[in-house]
Formats: C-alpha cells, sequence, structure tokens
C-alpha cells in the first residue's frame, strides 16, 4: 500500500468519467458503469447476465478495463455475467502484444466475501494461461474507516465499503452446519480457494506438455505415450486399466499429460462459514491534479517556452542558465483537489441503517470531501420507502443519480435483434413476435434538479468539473418504426404446398428457440438455449445460455413466465462450455422464487425440477450451494446411465419426471460432451445434439425421432472450420438427420459472423459424410476447452467402416449399422429438398406442424435480411465517407499547419541572413542597400552609420559580444 504522501501527489491533469452501460430491463437486470480514462477502464455495479451483449450493442470496448468492482450481494443475480465477461476479457488480451499487456496490467475483481469461492466453482469449465487474476474480498468483520484507500492505481483513489443486513435472511443464506469459522479455519480455506483460481488464470500448464513416469505409477484412466524404436514416432495408447496396453511392460518408462493443476481439487469446503448479507459499495475518486501553468510566472522568472514549460507544466524541475532552478510549484496554480463519486448498491432497505452509520463515519474521516454525487442502484421497495427518503434528506449537497428496479422503464436495450425480430412478425407472426417492452419510466415525480434518474449513456464527468451530459442518451426505441412498407416482402411468401401430411398427434407441441448463436452473444444472436412445451407434460429447457431467462422474459408476460417455472421440469445441459450452460443458475433461482410465491399463495408445485448433465456440471452447482440455495436435483447421465450425486443409480420412474426414456452418447466437441434422445411419457420423442461433430451413434438413438435439434455452426464449404472447431455444417447436420429417419429438423447454433440465412442448397451427399464419435478418452481430469480425441468413421451408402486415426493410436471400431434409407443411395439434396427442416432465430416459437411449413417463408426472410443489410451497408459507407473526409479535412488543416510554419520559418530566416548582411554593411560604411545611388548620398551615409541607426541590429549582431549585468552590448563598426 502507498504511503499517505503518496496518495496527495499531483499527477498530470487530465479528463475522467462514469457512464452508464446498462440500467435494468428484462435482459440487462443489473446496473453497470464505466469509468473511463484515458488509459484504462473501471467496471463498476452488478455484472449482471446481458452485460456482454449491451456492450457489443453499443460498441463499447472492454479491451483497456481492467478492473471489476463489484457491487451488492455476492449473489447470482449480480455476478451472473462476471463468468463470462472474464473469459472474453482473458481472450482480448491474448491478442494483445506484450507491451500492452504489460500497460494494461493483470485483471482484478473487487467484490464482497464468498467472490473466491464463487470464480473457484468454475474451475471446471474457465480455464486460460497467462491472464493473472487478482481477487480482492472485503470482510466486513475487519472494515475500519480510515483516509487511507483501499485501492490505489495511477488513476484512482478508491475505498470500498462492506455493508452488512441489519437482519440476515433465513431462507436465502447458506448456513455453516456447525462447521467451523475460526480465523485459522478460514484463512485455510480461502488459502485454498485463492490457489484454484490462480491455478485457472495464470498456470503454466501446457496441454502439449509430456512427462516422463514408470507405467505403473500412472494414474488411469490415462492417455500413455511410447515411442517406437524403429520408427522414435511417439505411439499413444488411452488406457482405463493396466491391460489396455499389453505392449508395454509395467517397469517401462512412458510419457503422460501431466494432470491440469485446477483439476486436482476435487472439492472446494463449503463457504457456508463466511459472512452473508454483505453488500458493497465504493467510494472512488481521481487522485489530486496539477494546478494550471501560469505563463505570466515562468516568463517574469525568465524561463524559455518550449520544452521547459513542459518539463514544469509536468511536474518536472529545470535549470536555467543562470544557475537557478525553477520547481513546478513557482510556476503552477494551486492543485485541483481528487474529485469522485460514490456507488452505493441497497439491496433492501434493511441494509440502510449500516449503510448510513458507515457513511457518517467515513464522512468524520473526511473520504466524503469532494464527492460530487452518489450513485444509487437499488433493489425492489428501496427508492419509494421513507427510510431512503430520509437518508438522502441527510445528504443534501450532493447529486443523487438513481438506478433502481421499481422505476427503470423495461425499455429494448438490444435494438438491434428488436428492430429484426420486429420484421420477422410481420413475415410471420404465429412464429415471431415483437419482444416485451415497456418505453415508459416510472416515478417521474420522484426526480428533479438534484434527484437524477439513470439512463444507458448517460455521462458524469467528474474532472476537470462536475457535468452530467445526457447527449448520447440513445432515445427509446419506438419498435413500429423500424418496421418499414413489407408489402413487398410478404408478397414472396410462397404459395406452394406443405412438405408431408400434417402430424396431428403432437400438434400443440411447441419448441422455443431462446438462443441461436455460438461461442458469444452478438446484435442479432444469443447464446444456446431451447424451450420445449408439450401441454399435457409441462416444460423442459435443453442448454441455458447466459440471459436464457432475460430471453423469457422478452417473450412472455411476468404470469405467463411464472406459470412456465413452476411447471418446469428439467433443464438439460450438453456439455460445459459458457455458451451452454452460463443462464442455468439464474433459471433456478428464479425457479426457487416462483415455487415460493405459489406455495405462500397456497398452490404448492408438487413436482420437482432436475438438473441433467454430467458429473462436472452437478458438481458445480453442488460447490456453488454454499453462496445461493437452489432448489433443484441433480442427476449425472452418462451413456444412458442416470445417476444421482453420489453415483447411485436413478431410475425414472421413480423420479417426478414425465420421461420413459433418456438415452446419451458422447459426441465429438470437447471434454464429456454427450448428445441426448428424449422419449417422453406420451411417446413424443426428441433429439438434441448440442455442440458436436456429426455422430452416427447419435443417429442410432435417435431413430425415428419427432424433432431432431442440430447444431449448423457453419456453411457447407467451410468443412475445415468444422473439423477444426469441433461443430458440424449445415449439410453435415442434415446428414445425421437423414440417417436418423428424423421427422423434423430444427438447425441452430450459427456462426455470430451473419444475421441471413444460411444456404441450404449445396448439401453434402451422405457417401462423403464423415462420423466422428467421442471416446472415453474424454473424461480424463483436464480443463474442458481441451477438445476430446475421436473416432472417426466414414458413411457410405453400405455400411460405417472405421477410419485411421493415426494422431492417436486410439480408434476402436464402433458396431453402428448403416440406417436401413442410406442403403438406397438416397440423395441427400434431394432428401434435404423434401425434408421438414425449420432455421432457428431468437425468440422463434414452431408448432411441430408448422415446421413443415417454414420453407415458404424463407424467400421472404432472405429478403428482408438482404434489404436491410444493403440498408446496413450505405449507413457504413457514408460513416466511412465522413470519416475520411474529416480525416482528410484534419490532415489537410495539420498539412496548412506546417506549410505556414515551414514557410514562417524560412521568412525569418532570410530576415535574419538580411539584418546579418546589413549590419555588416554598416560596419564597414557601406550602404545597408549596396547601390551606386547610396554611394553617391551623403544624407544616406549618414543614416547608415551604427551611431545614429534606428534599426535594431539582429540577433547575431547582438551575440557578437556580451553584455555585463544590465548594460546592452555596444556595437562597433569597422572605420572607414
Amino acid at each position: 500500500m502507498s504511503s499517505l504522501s503518496d496518495i496527495n501527489t499531483p499527477v498530470d491533469r487530465h479528463k475522467f468519467y462514469f457512464q452508464f452501460v446498462t440500467t435494468p430491463t428484462a435482459d440487462t437486470p443489473g446496473t453497470t458503469i464505466l469509468l473511463h480514462f484515458d488509459n484504462k477502464r473501471y467496471v463498476f455495479g452488478r455484472v449482471a447476465e446481458g452485460t456482454q451483449r449491451a456492450c457489443i450493442e453499443r460498441g463499447l470496448s472492454l479491451k483497456k478495463a481492467r478492473n471489476i468492482f463489484l457491487t451488492g450481494e455476492t449473489k447470482w443475480e449480480q455476478s451472473s455475467g462476471l463468468l463470462g465477461m472474464m473469459l472474453t476479457m482473458a481472450d482480448v488480451l491474448s491478442e494483445t502484444n506484450e507491451e500492452e499487456r504489460k500497460a494494461l496490467g493483470d485483471l482484478v475483481i473487487h467484490g464482497g466475501p464468498k467472490i473466491w469461492h464463487t470464480i473457484a466453482c468454475a474451475r471446471r469449465f474457465i480455464f486460460r494461461t497467462g491472464m493473472p487474476l487478482r481477487v480482492f474480498e472485503a470482510d466486513p468483520k475487519v472494515w475500519k474507516v480510515s483516509h487511507q484507500p483501499d485501492y490505489i492505481d495511477e488513476n484512482i483513489l478508491l475505498w470500498a465499503l462492506p455493508v452488512q443486513r441489519k437482519t440476515p435472511r433465513d431462507s436465502d443464506d447458506a448456513k455453516a452446519n456447525g462447521r467451523s469459522a475460526s480465523p485459522a479455519t478460514i484463512q485455510h480455506e480461502q488459502t485454498l480457494r485463492q490457489k484454484t483460481v490462480h491455478d485457472m488464470f495464470d498456470s503454466d500448464w501446457r496441454k502439449d506438455r509430456l512427462t516422463e513416469a514408470t507405467f505403473h505409477d500412472v494414474k488411469l484412466p490415462a492417455m500413455v505415450w511410447k515411442r517406437d524404436p524403429a520408427t522414435k514416432d511417439l505411439r499413444a495408447t488411452f488406457c482405463t486399466k493396466m491391460e489396455d496396453a499389453p505392449h508395454i511392460h509395467p517397469e517401462e518408462k512412458v510419457l503422460v499429460r501431466m494432470p491440469w493443476p485446477a483439476a486436482l481439487v476435487t472439492e472446494l469446503p463449503p463457504a457456508d462459514n463466511l459472512p452473508s448479507s454483505v453488500a458493497m459499495s465504493y467510494f472512488v475518486k481521481g487522485r489530486p491534479q496539477r494546478g494550471v501553468f501560469l505563463v505570466s510566472k515562468a516568463k517574469e522568472l525568465d524561463v524559455k517556452p518550449a520544452f521547459n514549460f513542459s518539463k514544469l507544466a509536468s511536474g518536472q524541475s529545470v535549470t536555467l542558465e543562470d544557475g537557478r532552478i525553477i520547481k513546478p510549484e513557482d510556476v503552477l496554480d494551486v492543485p485541483l483537489p481528487g474529485y469522485g463519486m460514490a456507488v452505493l448498491d441497497v439491496p433492501d432497505v434493511h441494509y440502510l441503517a449500516d449503510l448510513l452509520q458507515k457513511l457518517n463515519d467515513m464522512q468524520n474521516a473526511q473520504v466524503l470531501v469532494d464527492v460530487h454525487a452518489f450513485i444509487w442502484i437499488l433493489g425492489p421497495g428501496v427508492l419509494h420507502s421513507r427510510p431512503f427518503a430520509e437518508f438522502r434528506a441527510s445528504f443534501p449537497s450532493v447529486k443523487h443519480v438513481i438506478s433502481s428496479v421499481d422505476d427503470s422503464p423495461n425499455y429494448l436495450a438490444m435494438d438491434s435483434f428488436a428492430a429484426s425480430a420486429a420484421r420477422l412478425a410481420q413475415i410471420r407472426p404465429q412464429t415471431f413476435s415483437v419482444p416485451k417492452h415497456n418505453n415508459t419510466p416510472g416515478g417521474r415525480e420522484f426526480y428533479g434538479s438534484d434527484v437524477i434518474q439513470a439512463q444507458r449513456a448517460l455521462v458524469l464527468a467528474v474532472a476537470p468539473k462536475f457535468e452530467l451530459s445526457t447527449k448520447d442518451v440513445p432515445k427509446y426505441v419506438n419498435i413500429y418504426d423500424k418496421i418499414a412498407d413489407m408489402s413487398r416482402t410478404r408478397s414472396l411468401i410462397s404459395a406452394l404446398p406443405s412438405l408431408a401430411p400434417s402430424d396431428e398427434k403432437y400438434k400443440d407441441v411447441t419448441i422455443t428457440t431462446l438462443g441461436t448463436g455460438s461461442a458469444l452473444p452478438s446484435k442479432y444472436r444469443n447464446v444456446s438455449a431451447n424451450l420445449l412445451h408439450i401441454p399435457s407434460l409441462g416444460y423442459f429447457i435443453f442448454d441455458a445460455g447466459e440471459n436464457t431467462l432475460g430471453q423469457l422474459k422478452r417473450l412472455y408476460e411476468p404470469d405467463e413466465l411464472e406459470d412456465i417455472l413452476c411447471n418446469l421440469h428439467m433443464i438439460w445441459i450438453s456439455h460445459l462450455h459458457a455458451d451452454h450452460h452460463l443462464g442455468t443458475l439464474a433459471l433456478m433461482v428464479a425457479h426457487r422464487e416462483a415455487t415460493r410465491k405459489r406455495a405462500n399463495a397456497g398452490k404448492p408445485v408438487s413436482h420437482k425440477l432436475y438438473l441433467i448433465s454430467e458429473t462436472n456440471m452437478t458438481d458445480y452447482l453442488e460447490e456453488y450451494k454454499s453462496v445461493e440455495a437452489v432448489d433443484a436435483v441433480m442427476l449425472r447421465v452418462l451413456q444412458s446411465e442416470v445417476t444421482d450425486v453420489n453415483h447411485q443409480p436413478v431410475k425414472l420412474g421413480d423420479t417426478t419426471l414425465p420421461i420413459s426414456k433418456l438415452d446419451t452418447v458422447r459426441v465429438s466437441h470437447c471434454q464429456r460432451a454427450q448428445a441426448v434422445t428424449v422419449t417422453f411419457s406420451n411417446g413424443f420423442k426428441l433429439s438434441y445434439s448440442g455442440d458436436c461433430r456429426p455422430s452416427a451413434a447419435f443417429a442410432k438413438i435417435g431413430k425415428d425421432s419427432d424433432v431432431l435439434i442440430h447444431e449448423a455452426t457453419f456453411d457447407d464449404g467451410m468443412e475445415g472450420d468444422a473439423i477444426a472447431k469441433k461443430h458440424s455444417t449445415i449439410g453435415e447436420a442434415l446428414g445425421v438427420a437423414h440417417a436418423m429417419q428424423a421427422k423434423n429438423v430444427i438447425l441452430t447454433h450459427f456462426s455470430q459472423r451473419y444475421q441471413k440465412l444460411p444456404t441450404l442448397t449445396d448439401i453434402r451427399p451422405p457417401n462423403r459424410l464423415k462420423f466422428e464419435e467421442g471416446n472415453d478418452e474424454a473424461y480424463r481430469p483436464g480443463p474442458i476447452e481441451d477438445a476430446a480425441l475421436t473416432e472417426n468413421a466414414v458413411l457410405t451408402g453400405d455400411d460405417l467402416k472405421q477410419l485411421d486415426q493415426a494422431a492417436s493410436g486410439t480408434a476402436r471400431a464402433q458396431a453402428v449399422p448403416a440406417p436401413p434409407a442410406l442403403k438406397k443411395q438416397t440423395s441427400l439434396q434431394e432428401a434435404a429438398e423434401q425434408m421438414p427442416i425449420c432455421i432457428a432465430f431468437d425468440l422463434m416459437r414452431v408448432t411441430i406442424p408448422q415446421i413443415k411449413d417454414m420453407y415458404k417463408y424463407y424467400p421472404a426472410i432472405e429478403s428482408m435480411f438482404d434489404y436491410e443489410q444493403a440498408k446496413s451497408d450505405t449507413r457504413r459507407g457514408q460513416h466511412r465517407a465522413a470519416n475520411e473526409a474529416s480525416m482528410n479535412a484534419r490532415k489537410g488543416k495539420t498539412q496548412a499547419k506546417i506549410k505556414a510554419g515551414e514557410q514562417k520559418k524560412k521568412e525569418k530566416k532570410q530576415d535574419s541572413k538580411s539584418d546579418e548582411k546589413k549590419s555588416t554593411d554598416q560596419k564597414r560604411n557601406k550602404p545597408a542597400c549596396g547601390t551606386k545611388q547610396a554611394n553617391s548620398n551623403p544624407s544616406a551615409e549618414a543614416s547608415a552609420s551604427p551611431h545614429t541607426a534606428k534599426r535594431s541590429p539582429s540577433p547575431k549582431a547582438l551575440l557578437k559580444e556580451k553584455g555585463n549585468g544590465d548594460k546592452k552590448p555596444k556595437l562597433h563598426a569597422d572605420a572607414t
């Protein structure tokens, strides 16, 4: 920690300001604020789901953001966007050079109790090397008010303020259940969490690094390598037991991959002995800035301009020619104080008492001096409460900027997607709809000159002076202004007949594709999530990427959403990539609240919610329970074998799940990735791929599925990208559907690089389709990003043949017969033309019979996208042209300025030479002009005499003889 003198030392003058990124809406539930400096950014507030997508929508870069100050409680609602943001920041950092990385520094997370535990729980699916992460976890038990900041860097001074709830909640907070809360125990457990987080982000582990070991000492299952004595090549063998490698003697030396360090922590101690019901707030000030440079004072002291002025203005002393030392304080005005603001988070009114007491203590310690404004982040019921009104009135000298869930309008935060959804709704309103929204702010009578309602893009300038600016605040979107005349587009809807007879058996079954993009949220597509509704049975979710709950809120009214949550039976998570599961906890928390509300109303929900996935997902949720309780039963599944968290077999008939059969297969994507086929109690059969390469085993278990939902990340022609990234092309997905004999197909998980419809006109024929199957090697300890080695097979018209796996040597034959339909050598293109195929878009709702008719609408949809793309290209072109014109204008002004400066120097140089020549002529008693007429003119000769000349001598002439003291140097001329 720097000394107090460091805090008071002024720094260079600069501007900085706070800017609101999000305020509470359905899909941006948190309030997030960005503090801007030229060299860095700082994130304050609740980094909730949707924060990243809002930044993308607004074009805000987080490249320079290295400090995240989490406000409020350490609950999922406040920090649900943190893990995804950390991954993005790590990826951005990996693209910077060493100099930039050093300048930006480490990623630093500041939060309340249990933030170490929250991050460490994610070790199974978050893994980045070379990105040091530091975490500061405030402890309310040791908090003391001090003039000394808790955090200091070159820009800011910050005081962390952990505020405790007056009465801890019994319903939400996990209890220690008798576990020791002694300082020694807590310190030991915190050290383990800190080491785990270090290994997640700053380990030097490499998946291609092999270590020598004796074969019988290797912990199995594992991949072992042995060098071939003849070829010297490494031969790999995956061993679940030593008998799998009979060619290796137990005493022989082999090469093995060292375990990923974080994977060695099989279980974290619960965080239930750490403080609960603690909400974080912060006071942040800029460092004191040097005063204005006083040119007049500098000139009085005979300081020469340019370089010396710059040194003094930047705080450096200069030495003059006569030996005098001029210090900065001799020529600078009084320093500007470190102005700042407070970011105060109040989850409910029970936090106000402790907050008021601590603010009074901080005021007495002079921390509140030069704080211009309080930025309030308020939970339900706080804004209009009497305690808050009294609290606010006790600080009349500051501005109050309020972001409250009670009064913030539910505006359309994702403008681009909302406009696209509205246009789709004009084409097919049965399938697409305008996202739910409300542009009317609440509580207008509450806000005035000293109380301001927060808005996205609202700017609060702190230095050099406090200013509030709304010039960048966008208007709330009037969605109908975004919809042009679409009569021409609608005219393109085809009148072609349906592809197949309507299947009335499951006519009311609805599939809603909540998120259809891959990897990261984008303007037009959120990440993976699918909702299945079988009216007689209930609701089921297949994958739940970040902000799945927000997508549901945009699609359903509150009462409808409550009904969905209370009738939700299952959440299936296919694998542990963040874009497929980071929305799970928000769903589970919302389900808990909805069922409690029903229970309090005397209508308890009789069935359970089941989370079904592989063991790493269930372990993650089990560990997180000590931060925040969730009401769900965790089931693990591996190749159709279902167990509980204690690895005991579970029969589906013993649960409340309306499912008669659940089949899974390992697929080639990442560790433990699985595809699933679910047969429901009413006979409806759905198959879901998750992310994967084409799988023959999946085609087998999903045979005759009523619906196949398959990823189609890449267009045909991008097979190289699909193979490298372990995804499928559109043609490969349809090949699986053809092999499965699926009755309907929904293609989803498209690359985020485009908004348009993918092409269905270039489908790979089945005799060229390559299947890749997951294997047991996928279940070794290691980071989830390390994709599993695969077993490959080529689909022919006759059977499945095993391909050579030269890279790993681990391929094992799989006796999967070719589906009968493929033996007929049917053209996949022909099959695709007759197959009911639906291209998924976010918030698309489609019943099973409607799938067969969706192809009729694609010409209109494609025309709409082309039209909007053309408009976007035109706008970009105009913007680019305007930028180029502005740059050229600036460039022209700069060049003109340089040219004028060069001309001025040239003229000055010529004047100097002319003066020097005249001075020399004067010394020789010659006419200044050197003309014949001047030589014959006595009066001209007299006027040119140096003793009577009024013209000032040139600087060079003056320098030919030094003067003494204050006397001017004498000018001498040669005798005539």
